[in-house]
């Protein structure tokens, strides 16, 4: 049998996902592994599945052949391949006439829920959950569940049937236990998992309803929604660490490990397009004890002072380093002495008194790699005019 590549799990979208959520998710993970902002072994790959997959999805008449197949993988996978549920289910398709109408309620639940058609969903459960769960309540019970998980493909088999049951301090006349096993997709894990658990249709008024079993569902919405705000926690908090770690706290200009992937990524531009820029460094010096305001000072002035291609980080504890792309060794030259001049009356001001600040500054033009561009940086004779 040849293997389908699940496009929805490639666009990280949901199956049913309008036209619109497809393009912006191609748009936002096309520019994520773009060849030109990223270089791992891997991208290359990931592009071309990427554009599979928006071609495939991003044309309705091919996007409804693609989902016969996917919806026929996924049927198989969640049938045949699954691992031992605690009951294990009958072989049947479908459970005997007689408890048919059940199995159909449950099958419309589940269908109601994957469409997002909560009131409709709701209708289904029974008036013993009514009674103890208002429409508010499913509602936000169910959105706060599908933030983490969303559920791809359900089946329901009979498990047992019961006369005269008791069920959370009712007695119903009839009540039906399915197995349900369901296909769905972690949100917080990014994966594609399987669950097994029962639910139970009991016969009310002649009708076939939705046991939910919870007496209160606002204990599950705190908690699915404390999952979710713990997650997006510590996403926030790592991404603000490796913002933070880019970022030189003294002057707020980049540090060497941000300035070190824009070098990164405008070799990768020299090599592949031959686009050109050049490097230029900058040594403060002053007097020690004032090494941290000359900085403050000087970094300020020369941040100012840049191109919006340009890019300025403190190197290490006395020197700046400006990135130029589009940049020759000559042009170089001239931006060193403008650098110098704008520098040139700098002074810090401490204890009411004066100090001059001193710049020594070197300038190269890329070629084949930043270490061997460092060896060849000629410092530059500064004038004052």
């Amino acid at each position: 049998m040849q293997k389908l590549d699940d496009y929805y799990r490639i666009l990280q979208v949901h199956y049913l996902a309008e036209t619109e959520v497809i393009e912006g998710a191609y748009r936002k993970l096309a520019k994520k592994y773009h060849p030109d902002l990223n270089r791992s072994a891997s991208a290359e790959e990931m592009i071309k599945k990427i554009n599979r997959a928006y071609e495939e999805l991003g044309d309705p008449a091919k996007r409804k052949l693609y989902d016969q197949k996917w919806h026929n993988r996924y049927n198989s996978s969640a049938v045949s391949h699954q691992a031992e549920p605690k009951h294990k289910p009958q072989a049947q398709a479908k459970p005997e006439p007689a408890y048919l109408a059940a199995w159909v309620v449950l099958e419309a639940y589940f269908k109601y829920i994957m469409d997002d058609q909560l009131d409709l969903a709701y209708e289904l459960t029974s008036n013993a959950d009514k009674h103890n769960n208002s429409k508010e309540d499913f509602f936000r019970w169910q959105k706060a569940v599908a933030k983490v998980f969303r559920p791809k493909e359900v089946v329901c088999s009979l498990h047992k049937a019961y006369k005269y049951k008791m069920l959370n301090g009712y007695i119903f006349a009839e009540a039906i236990e399915f197995s349900v096993h369901v296909l769905e997709y972690n949100t917080i894990m990014d994966t594609m998992e399987k669950d097994y658990f029962s639910k139970i249709v009991v016969l009310e008024e002649g009708k076939w309803k939705i046991l939910i079993g919870h007496e209160n569902v606002r204990t599950l919405i705190d908690r699915f929604n404390s999952l979710v705000e713990l997650m997006q926690a510590n996403c926030l908090i790592q991404e603000m660490e490796a913002a933070q770690s880019k970022i030189d706290a003294l002057t707020g200009l980049l540090s060497k490990k941000g300035m070190l992937e824009k070098i990164k990524e405008e070799s990768y531009r020299f090599t592949r397009y031959g686009r050109i820029f050049s490097l230029m460094t900058l040594e403060v010096s002053t007097e020690p004890e004032l090494n941290d305001l000359a900085m403050k000072a000087a970094g300020k002035i020369l941040s100012a002072g840049l191109r919006r291609i340009d890019t300025i980080c403190r190197w290490d504890n006395k020197v700046f380093l400006i990135l130029l792309p589009e940049t020759t060794g000559a042009q170089i030259i001239r931006a060193a002495h403008s650098k110098y001049r704008k520098l040139k009356d700098c002074v810090v001001e401490y204890h009411g008194k004066s100090y001059p600040i001193f710049l020594k500054i070197g300038a190269v033009e890329y070629t084949h790699s930043l270490e061997e561009s460092f060896k060849r940086i000629k410092y530059v004779r500064l004038s004052w005019d």
